[in-house]
């Protein structure tokens, strides 16, 4: 911004129309639409990522799984524009808390049902997040252009669309990067594969079972029946397999 101040000063031609900075609707749009942006993308890449890799379900069924959500987001975005013309500024915040309880509602489920979750159990909360997305940001465009001059409501959309695309970005990277950090292993545990998910041995979701171990976790190893070469060989006899002597290897 600095940057494009200097050069306007110096005759220049900056990229940025620094005078729709000074309106207040214009620059608030531009900060809260970075937020949701930046919340909406890293919610998806994250969603996607835990019904492929977290929970293992092929491409086509995790997409079937999130068209609740898909579709909630479509439907309220076309029925935004009545929202805003009844409410007003208002179907803003009506859009964020929306998105703010199925936040909270998505928590609370992988809480519930932890290994055994699965993307239909996700379903309520993704249709609540869609939901709210689909009323907030169309009408926070809206809202954000309102007071654009028509000689700079070009200008004032690319600055838009830019602002949104690296809240995108930003949301992807950063809660991205948090969601791929991996847990340290604990001691003693192997992974196990429940239902649909992976954890740890001994857990016990809440459906009931406890999970399988994952074949592909890393065995113990073991030494071969009868032991090493050359170790003494042991006899057992009677029922309950009580120990009756050593036989040396010599002896075999």
């Amino acid at each position: 911004m600095a940057w494009e101040r200097r050069l306007a000063r110096r005759g220049g031609e900056p990229l940025l129309d620094l005078p729709l900075f000074r309106d207040r609707v214009f620059s608030a749009g531009l900060a809260v639409n970075f937020g949701l942006v930046f919340f909406f993308a890293s919610f998806m890449f994250v969603l996607t990522l835990l019904l492929q890799a977290g929970l293992g379900q092929p491409p086509l069924r995790a997409g079937i799984e999130a068209l609740p959500l898909a579709a909630a987001f479509t439907l309220m975005s076309m029925l935004s524009p009545r929202f805003f013309a009844r409410l007003g500024p208002r179907s803003i915040t009506l859009g964020a808390c929306v998105t703010t309880l199925g936040t909270i509602a998505l928590a609370l489920t992988g809480a519930r049902y932890g290994a055994t979750l699965t993307g239909w159990d996700l379903a309520p909360a993704t249709v609540l997040i869609g939901t709210g997305q689909g009323i907030a940001l169309p009408s926070l465009i809206g809202a954000a252009l309102t007071h654009v001059p028509p000689q700079r409501s070009g200008s004032a959309a690319g600055i838009l669309t830019t602002t949104q695309q690296f809240g995108a970005a930003s949301g992807i990277a950063v809660i991205g990067a948090v969601f791929y950090r991996r847990p340290r292993p604990v001691p003693g545990q192997g992974h196990i594969r429940g239902r649909h998910g992976a954890g740890h041995v001994g857990e016990r979701g809440p459906r009931g079972g406890r999970g399988r171990r994952d074949p592909a976790a890393a065995a113990p190893d073991r030494p071969p029946p009868g032991g090493p070469p050359g170790a003494p060989r042991t006899r057992l006899c009677g029922p309950g397999g009580r120990l009756i002597q050593p036989v040396p290897s010599a002896a075999r």
